[in-house]
């Protein structure tokens, strides 16, 4: 699944190409990926102008004109590409937003189908769900901030930073990385980490998260930006994907364990489990 760092990279490739346009025709393939009547959506956004193009958590919020936001969750292979208007739609695109005076469009596609869109009042669609039950960004939040959010919280530190509640953006891949950077095992109580491990913590999850964004993210899977291309942050994994392979830190096999069901990398030696 796309984490913070693909999806900001999509964000900002969107909005140097797509703020300004006019959308004045819609071809929806796949309607199933609504999160409304197909009439509806439709009528709502057919004219409407791009105003901006945001992130919050991994969901991309496009602001349109007339006071409405289309919300979009790209989930495990959604995909938003800048297509010519002269290239013929590829297998698995299921909306294509044809765009005003502009010789591209904007593709949504998505092999598994797992992905949405929805359209919400710009005023109010922080208030509402999914929105309104995401936790604080990683990269604005200060430290004192993150040790009051950790203190007394109950649960395995790996789960925790997985919580969309708790910390928006951070998914398998950054979270393996930040806790094998801070030095934390994953199996850690959250409530067993002192301020001084918890600033450790943060400051981790922030280097890792713009170090990736400035790779332009991880195709470790299925993820390309707006364009098609790969991003280059795979290169710099240090324990996600790398079981059986030599710690950066120590030299120590990299482990993988399974927590609720997701995979977990780290390195026993530099990573010690509490207890």
């Amino acid at each position: 699944m796309p984490e913070l760092p693909e999806v900001e990279t999509i964000v900002r490739g969107l909005r140097r190409k797509a703020v300004g346009k006019r959308i004045n025709r819609v071809t929806l393939l796949m309607s199933q990926i609504l999160r409304c009547s197909d009439d509806d959506f439709v009528r709502t956004i057919l004219g409407k102008t791009i105003k901006g193009i945001d992130r919050r958590g991994k969901f991309i919020l496009i602001a349109l004109s007339g006071g409405w936001s289309l919300l979009i969750h790209l989930k495990m292979t959604g995909q938003l590409k800048w297509i010519p208007q002269a290239q013929n739609h590829q297998k698995h695109t299921h909306v294509v937003f044809h765009l005003a005076q502009c010789p591209f469009q904007l593709h949504y596609c998505d092999i598994r189908r797992f992905g949405y869109l929805l359209l919400l009042k710009t005023d109010c669609m922080h208030d509402v769900p999914p929105l309104r039950d995401l936790g604080p960004e990683p990269l604005e939040m200060k430290e004192p901030e993150f040790v009051e959010l950790l203190r007394n919280r109950k649960g395995r530190m790996k789960s925790l930073l997985l919580n969309q509640s708790f910390l928006a953006g951070l998914g398998n891949i950054y979270a393996d990385e930040s806790l094998w950077r801070a030095r934390i095992h994953p199996l850690t109580q959250a409530h067993r980490i002192s301020p001084r491990k918890a600033r450790r913590l943060l400051g981790a999850i922030q280097a890792v998260l713009e170090e990736a964004i400035e790779n332009k993210g991880s195709s470790v899977d299925d993820y390309r930006d707006v364009e098609g291309r790969k991003g280059k942050h795979q290169f710099c994994l240090r324990a996600y994907g790398r079981q059986g392979q030599a710690c950066y830190y120590c030299g120590a096999l990299i482990r993988r364990i399974v927590i609720n069901s997701r995979s977990s990398h780290f390195c026993p030696r530099c990573q010690r489990k509490p207890g």
